[in-house]
């Protein structure tokens, strides 16, 4: 199973390049084609029509904290605007924003997804339906655990990346703040032994 080894065959968007320079991405997930294909283990049609024109797909998790829903409209502008992709797909919705832009000749094309609690950008090299977006996302965020297919690798991978992100943030701030107590610990004896410096360097009251 390839799995984060091939992001150095895609062609990098500049635009997606700044996003991993600024800090944005939270998880990379990477696949080729015969990745997808071995995920679909309950082998339903649905998914090998869905994946069968897929070459390479990334999948970046965003960190909401930074990439607000000003990032997310932001980056599709720049996309578009500065380096040329083309509108594929717009869908606003009361849970989720889904935009897709791409290049046609090159047959590539990247989607920005912004939800309450998650967004993702990923990169796709090949075709796809994109009719079946949506559809996907459904599956996504409503998906049978209790089955094991491509969209329950998909958000267990991701969730339990969460928490392993989730279980370090609270620990470093534990550590901040333990080294903030002690900070304030250390200024204390060291104020206390000035304060004791200078009452023995006062002259006594004769």
């Amino acid at each position: 199973m390839m799995i984060g080894s091939i992001s150095s065959l895609l062609s990098q968007s500049n635009t997606v390049q700044m996003l991993k320079d600024s800090g944005m991405i939270r998880q990379s997930l990477y696949f080729n084609a015969s990745t997808l294909r071995m995920l679909n283990l309950q082998k339903d049609p649905a998914v090998d029509e869905l994946v069968k024109g897929v070459d390479k797909l990334s999948l970046w998790v965003m960190d909401n904290r930074k990439f607000t829903r000003n990032e997310f409209f932001n980056t599709a502008e720049k996309l578009q605007n500065e380096e040329q992709y083309e509108e594929y797909l717009v869908m606003d919705g009361n849970e989720y924003n889904l935009q897709v832009v791409g290049k046609p000749k090159k047959q590539e094309m990247i989607g920005l997804i912004n939800a309450e609690n998650s967004s993702y950008v990923f990169k796709l090299k090949g075709t796809i339906d994109l009719m079946q977006l949506p559809e996907i996302w459904e599956k996504m965020s409503q998906v049978d655990t209790s089955s094991l297919n491509i969209f329950t690798f998909l958000k267990d991978r991701v969730m339990k990346e969460e928490a392993d992100l989730q279980r370090w943030e609270e620990r470093r701030k534990e550590w901040e703040e333990r080294e903030r107590r002690e900070a304030m610990k250390a200024d204390s004896i060291k104020a206390a032994n000035i304060a004791i410096d200078s009452t023995k360097l006062t002259p006594e009251n004769e």
